[in-house]
Parts: C-alpha cells; structure tokens; sequence
C-alpha cells in the first residue's frame, strides 16, 4: 500500500489515512486504495476457499495510532473489508468465520468471532450474550519466567472464552521448530514482548485435552454454582451444564474446601493438575441435592476440577 512499494501510482498519502474510510476521510481520501484493497480481498476468499481452518479478520488493533485523520483503521474500513468477503463467498461452497478485533460497542454486521488483544475478563461478561465465540489475542509483554501465560489461559476458557493464544517468540527463521531460547530482556534493555517454548505447548495441550473432554458446547459461565470455600486472593471460575457436567479452575496456591451447589446425582470427581495433566485427586460423589464440599490437593499452584454426573439416585 506503501507508494514506493508498487507500480499503480496510487497510495502516496500518509501511513495513518490508508485506512480511514471514517468520518474524516472517506473512500476518496487514501489515493485509490480502496479498489486495489477491495481486489485483494477478493482474490484471497477465492483462492482460500478450500480451507476450512481460516477466520478472515480484516484489521488488528484498529484503535491504536492516531493522526491528522484520527484513527489509523475506522469501522468503516472494516465494515467494508467484511462486506466484501461476505461477497465474495456468497457463491461459494464454504463461508469462513469473521472476527473482529478490539471489539467497542456492538459488534460490527456479518462477525461471527469477537477479539482483542490482551483482554479483561469483564468482557467476557460484557459479550458472551451476543453467543459469538469470544477470543484472546496476542498474550504479550511478559517478564517470560514468572507472567501465568499458562494461568491467564486457564481462566480466559473456563471463565467462558473460546479461543486463546499468545505470541511464541521462540519460533524464529533460524530455529523453526520454536526452540529459540528468549531471554526476559531485549539488547535494548526492555521488557521483552512474548515467551513461548514446548514446556507452555505442552501445558496449553493440557487446558485444550481438558475442555475437549466435556461437551462443552453445552456449558456456559455460571460462577453461581461456587458457594463458598475459595481461599482468600484465589480466583475461582466455573464453566457449567447444570446437573451433567462443571469445569472449575482455581488459580492461586493451597487447598480450597470447595462447596458447591449440585442437584441430585452420582458424580465423579477428579481434581487435575494444570501444570503436568495428572489426575492428582478422585472419588465417586453419592450427592443427596444442595451444597457439597470438595477438598481439593494441597500446595497446588493452581488446580483444575471436572465434575461429571454418571447417574441419578
């Protein structure tokens, strides 16, 4: 889009008003971009198409940078990057998701995914009405050995989010298998950006074998369930199908006697390590309706528990 960088004679206009098609700067103010961005996203759903793992997101963190024509990337331009993927699928045999990056307010027409980049938790509260999978970009700007890259996606899931990542800076071009050792500092003495390595892979593969192993298309947030028991300084968050099946992760080291409400059931109860994947706690709950307490282990950084109802009695 850079002027220099092609042969069109078009885009000789300022960094920050490529993308603002907003207020200030409509369609004709960014030099004749817009049909060559417009072409460009065609070509791309075309050719795409086949592949069903892609989520087409047509700006990131458009509210950072301002300039003479305000913000960097408007919700008029995405609003028109997403029309015309929508358009350019529309005879096509597969339609991709569409997310939607620092999502403000109402999500913008024909998004399926809402994003941002480093997320609160309130905005899982604030979106998960809108039943779009919700989804945490870009897990950054950590001191590497002691930031929970592991902890923040444990709650970000059970707490009602779908999608977690973060930036694995130990893929590089001279090692592609994502062994590159990151030091916590840069030469330039700052904090660096973004971690990463097999041992997180391995503990994220643990959070993704442990959801997987619900169906948890049927649960939602519902912290209501945990009456008490969560010691002090501990954040506790449950994911729920009421009366079949809870996710419950407790971040925070030491042993919580957590009660809870349940109906009526037999149930199986395994209290999982977040770090290694082992079960180090289980037993088999004859519950007679109301509130039950569950120990969980002791000294446990952080632990996860799957209740499963196996009968009614």
């Amino acid at each position: 889009m850079k002027a220099s960088n092609n042969i069109n004679g078009v885009g000789n206009i300022p960094s920050h008003t490529a993308g603002g098609l907003g207020s200030v700067w409509d369609i004709h103010h960014n030099d004749g971009l817009t049909p060559y961005m417009n072409a460009m996203v065609t070509k791309i759903v075309h050719e795409l198409n086949g592949f069903d793992n892609v989520i087409y997101q047509p700006s990131i963190e458009p509210t950072y940078g301002k300039g003479a024509a305000g913000t960097v990337i408007s919700n008029t331009f995405d609003s028109n990057t997403i029309a015309n993927i929508v358009a350019a699928e529309a005879d096509l045999s597969i339609k991709h998701l569409i997310s939607q990056n620092e999502v403000k307010g109402p999500p913008l027409a024909n998004v399926t995914v809402l994003s941002w980049d480093g997320p609160s938790l309130d905005l899982i509260r604030s979106y998960h009405s809108k039943n779009k999978p919700l989804s945490y970009d870009e897990l950054t700007y950590s001191g590497i050995t002691d930031f929970p890259y592991r902890r923040a996606g444990w709650e970000w899931i059970i707490a009602g989010g779908a999608v977690y990542n973060m930036l694995d800076l130990t893929f590089t071009p001279d090692q592609e298998d994502g062994s590159k050792i990151i030091p916590p500092k840069t030469s330039l003495g700052k904090e660096s950006i973004g971690g990463g390595g097999p041992a997180l892979r391995n503990q994220l593969r643990i959070l993704k074998d442990f959801i997987h192993g619900f169906d948890f298309l049927r649960m939602k947030p519902d912290n209501s369930v945990i009456k008490g028991g969560v010691p002090d300084k501990h954040r506790a968050h449950a994911l729920v199908e009421a009366g079949r099946q809870y996710a419950i992760y407790i971040d925070g080291g030491g042993q919580a006697n957590l009660a809870l409400d349940l109906p009526v059931g037999e149930y199986r109860v395994e209290w999982l390590s977040p770090l290694t994947g082992g079960i180090a706690k289980h037993e088999t709950v004859k519950h007679p309706g109301g509130s039950v307490t569950l120990a969980s282990p002791a000294d446990a950084e952080d632990v996860a528990l799957r209740i499963r109802r196996v009968s009614g009695f």
